[in-house]
């Protein structure tokens, strides 16, 4: 969405740099998520727009503009624009900036709406881990890999269980046996290499994809 309306703002400004910044619930500052153009080091203009609650426009060292995004009353994003070194002040309509940022809530807010879900349809709640429908993609990629390169990208493929976890369920309850789920996940995480793939299956079932890899580890459950 946001590459789609970087090519709408380039037909109507002369633009250097886009940036989409949005504002992080835990620091309650600016996160820059998308650039298009020469990526900028310098978040000071999105921040001071974000805690502003305005439009704000410099040029030092070039002509630079900050467009607040709204959701509600909220500030839940700031575009970045940066122009081309030859822009001048006269040549910025501020209503044209306020269209701009109208016009471009809608369709990040809708990104993000689609982001979440897909990330919650890819995702395991009790653990956190990716679920199965995650692994199959995941390993989909990497059996194409290992068939284009087999001597160079071995592949091994894990599935484990936890032992007697239908007793912990009966005996002690679903809240112990989810506790108990969320505990292997990180055990086995903690097993495994950073660029190792594990995931979530049906019940107690976990399924792992070791790039790479020949060797097998004991991981004690």
């Amino acid at each position: 969405a946001f590459r789609l309306a970087a090519s709408r703002l380039r037909e109507m400004l002369r633009c250097r740099t886009l940036e989409l910044y949005i504002i992080d619930e835990a620091s309650k500052d600016v996160v820059c998520v998308e650039v298009d153009g020469p990526a900028s080091a310098d978040t000071g203009l999105a921040r001071r727009s974000f805690l502003a609650r305005e439009i704000l426009v410099e040029s030092n060292p070039v002509m630079a503009a900050a467009i607040p995004l709204f959701r509600g009353m909220d500030v839940f994003g700031v575009l970045l624009i940066d122009f081309e070194a030859d822009t001048s002040h006269e040549a910025l309509d501020r209503s044209l900036l306020e269209s701009i940022g109208c016009r471009l809530t809608p369709l990040v807010l809708n990104s993000m709406a689609s982001a979440r879900s897909q990330a919650k349809a890819l995702n395991d709640l009790t653990t956190n881990l990716p679920n199965e429908r995650a692994f199959h993609m995941v390993l989909e990629s990497q059996v194409a890999e290992g068939q284009r390169n087999r001597s160079a990208r071995p592949l091994t493929i894990l599935t484990l269980d936890i032992k007697d976890f239908a007793e912990i369920n009966s005996r002690f309850g679903h809240a112990a046996g989810d506790r108990a789920l969320a505990f292997a996940s990180d055990l086995i995480r903690d097993c495994l290499r950073q660029m190792d793939f594990i995931a979530k299956a049906n019940d107690d079932e976990f399924l792992a994809v070791l790039p790479r890899s020949t060797i097998l580890r004991r991981i004690a459950c």
